[in-house]
């Protein structure tokens, strides 16, 4: 599990430079997603990575967590590296799942 602290809108995360929301896209977690939905994390920050947890969830093809988080006003035109998480998620054959 990767979160271990729910406290206002702070999240802690196992030593990890990301943010909870990005480790759980990451990850594919839905009920830890909708957790921090529920604790009314920003679904759209940037990580120190530049990418935000829908392009991650597209990159790595958690078609749950991507239609949890499009459901729930993630945006798609939010690129890293001019990518955009529509664009990752057609590359993978993952775009009736984006739309």
């Amino acid at each position: 599990m990767i979160l271990k602290t729910i406290a206002d809108d702070t999240l802690e995360v196992h030593s990890n430079p990301r943010s909870a929301v990005h480790m759980v896209a990451v990850e594919g977690n839905l009920e830890e997603m909708q957790l921090l939905v529920e604790a009314g994390t920003a679904l759209d920050y940037c990580d120190n990575f530049g990418c935000t947890a829908l392009w991650a969830a597209a990159q790595r093809g958690h078609k749950s967590i991507i239609r949890f988080l499009l459901d729930n006003s993630s945006c798609v035109n939010i690129p890293d590296c001019g990518l955009t998480p529509m664009y990752i998620a057609a590359q993978g054959a993952l775009l009736a799942c984006s739309l």
